[in-house]
């Protein structure tokens, strides 16, 4: 396994060309495919903790522009067959471009504030106008923020397999009860300790309702006796991102499942530490 550190700078042109021609050629080959530059945005790997890093970072500040900093692992084929966690993210909202959520057609949670609209603990079936989901061809695993949500045939594999930490408890409806294909939100029982203080977050957003906001800018690390006791399907303790969402920790035997039967998502590494 191999890591860099991503800078993400948005600013002027100029300057971020005079980055991209100095520090290009310093960028680890493994993760030549994050090394972006378009006009006024630059995306640059370079090594960890490297003289190149901290040149090109105060730079930046000195010109009064602000950086991003991401850290970023990538592991070989063989690496990728032995790491026995994973988690899921890139999963395809429906609600993406509607730019609301669930909640709006009626779906009920434990826990939701009016202020933020944070919201945890489903306790209905999730509600959507089904025209959103109709869009999605061959859809197994989808996302309607903060709930996963899995087709007829997903459900299935994971029953007959016999993978564990998960329930369908609840369904996935037309808020109009018109019908609709079948979905059922993943009920995911096994909460797992907090991630490694290893694992990179952005600066937090504090809501005056005490609510706030956390991004990932890491994979996520564990200490490797944390998940002795992880199941199939775990979440993580933490909320993060804009869905304020507890990432989906799954185990090897999920991706292999996915991987034999064509469910092309996106799995990430979880590094073990």
């Amino acid at each position: 396994m191999k890591r860099a550190t991503i800078l993400c700078v948005i600013g002027n042109n100029e300057k971020l060309a005079f980055l991209y021609e100095k520090y290009r050629d310093e960028s680890p080959r493994e993760f030549r495919k994050w090394l972006i530059f378009k006009g006024a945005s630059l995306q640059l790997p370079l090594e960890p903790d490297s003289v190149a890093l901290k040149n090109a970072k105060e730079y930046v500040e000195r010109h009064g522009g602000h950086v991003d900093l991401f850290s970023m692992a990538e592991y070989t084929k063989k690496e990728l067959e032995e790491i026995p966690f994973f988690y899921l993210d890139h999963l395809r909202d429906p609600l993406e471009l509607e730019g609301g959520s669930s909640e709006y057609y009626g779906t009920q949670y434990e826990i939701t504030c009016p202020r933020c609209h944070f919201r945890t603990n489903l306790c209905s079936d999730i509600l959507v106008d089904r025209k959103y989901l109709r869009r999605y061809k061959n859809l197994d695993i989808g996302v309607l923020y903060p709930d996963v949500f899995v087709s007829e045939r997903l459900k299935t594999l994971i029953e007959e397999n016999g993978l564990t930490g998960v329930s369908f408890d609840h369904r996935v409806l037309d808020y109009k009860q018109r019908e609709m294909e079948p979905f059922y939100a993943l009920t995911v029982s096994n909460v797992l300790p907090p991630v490694s203080s290893s694992t990179w977050f952005g600066s937090q957003i504090d809501f005056p309702c005490g609510h706030n906001k956390t991004y990932l800018r890491s994979d996520l690390q564990y200490e490797r006796e944390k998940l002795q006791g992880a199941l199939d399907f775990n979440l993580t303790c933490e909320y993060v991102n804009n869905g304020r969402h507890q990432v989906l920790v799954v185990s090897k035997e999920v991706r292999d499942l996915f991987k034999e039967f064509k469910i092309r998502e996106h799995f990430t590494p979880v590094a073990l530490l």
